[in-house]
């Protein structure tokens, strides 16, 4: 079954939609009718379609587009049918699937920084989620926390931009921005992700943790930097 979250600030266009789709057995349908419970749904079910109205009086849509394109997995997903109104004269776009990033020109800082994104997005072979499960269950970490869920999040962005590395509160503010989280929360979770990686290490054995300091507890800083390093190194070698 496919699912389809149906976000529209009009509770009739909404219903006529929905009445519409369940006709199709195929489609499990969900709906909402503001910017904040979209963002909310969305990452909570992870909709196989996102079908995004343009007039929710909270938000913008392309905030919203923007907010779920935080992470590299969505910006892959393009799985989103934006509705415009003919009388809608703000939304010029005709197919998101080339869109990246909505910028002002005048804004060259972010169009740079943005260009730069783009060229290092394509850098690197292809992360995927089981690259990651199939690591996190040689080291013991639990799958379905959600320390794992944001770990996975983590890894994934730095794995294609090793430069967040540097500032570990950049991360955890990333995710409690996209999770509505405080940082102190998110951090909490990678350390009780990371307690039986810590609690079990020595009886590990895997290639892995020869790179990590014998004795010392693994910290989610030095947790992302050596798992982004031996991920870079299996996953990119010529």
């Amino acid at each position: 079954m496919r699912k389809v979250l149906i976000a529209n600030h009009d509770i009739d266009q909404n219903k006529q939609l929905c009445q519409y789709l369940t006709n199709d057995k195929r489609f499990e349908i969900t709906e909402t009718t503001d910017g904040k419970s979209t963002l909310n749904k969305y990452l909570e079910i992870k909709p196989n379609v996102l079908i995004l109205d343009t007039n929710f009086k909270d938000m913008n849509c392309i905030e919203i587009i923007n907010r779920l394109s935080m992470t590299i997995e969505e910006k892959r997903n393009c799985n989103t049918i934006l509705v415009v109104d003919k009388s809608n004269e703000n939304i010029k776009i005709t197919n998101m699937a080339k869109v990246y990033k909505v910028i002002e020109y005048s804004d060259l800082d972010d169009l740079f920084n943005t260009i730069n994104e783009i060229c290092s997005y394509s850098e690197y072979e292809e992360l995927t989620e089981f690259d990651i499960d199939k690591l996190f269950l040689k080291l013991k970490i639990k799958l379905n926390s959600n320390g794992a869920d944001y770990l996975r999040e983590s890894i994934t962005q730095c794995y294609y931009y090793p430069n967040l590395l540097k500032k570990l509160d950049d991360i955890f503010f990333m995710l409690a921005r996209k999770h509505n989280k405080t940082n102190d929360a998110i951090r909490s979770s990678f350390r009780s992700a990371l307690e039986p990686l810590n609690n079990f290490r020595d009886t590990i054995d895997y290639p892995i943790m020869k790179y990590f300091d014998y004795g010392c507890k693994i910290t989610p800083q030095r947790f992302l930097e050596i798992v982004v390093m031996y991920l870079h190194i299996i996953k990119n070698k010529k």
